[in-house]
């Protein structure tokens, strides 16, 4: 069972910004990160995923030379 749920941020306009960097990513790229999102669900941990705090509840997803930005509340990344 995941330890948490991941849902990418979506503007009040329907923009998705996260969803549109994956997809203009190469396809292996967008790939491994998928992969290591699935892992850091289960997991909250992974050998090829980096988490640390920028200003809580705002952290900082480093997969590979990739990083994202998140915010956990209630369960929900």
């Amino acid at each position: 069972m995941p330890t948490c749920d991941i849902e990418f941020y979506t503007t009040d306009a329907g923009n998705a910004p996260v969803e549109k960097y994956l997809d203009e990513l190469p396809e292996k790229d967008a790939e491994e990160i998928s992969a290591a999102l699935r892992q850091f669900a289960l997991y909250k941990t992974d050998s090829v995923v980096e988490s640390k705090p920028i200003h809580p509840p705002l952290y900082e997803l480093k997969i590979k030379q990739h990083r994202l930005l998140y915010a956990e509340f209630d369960g929900v990344v």
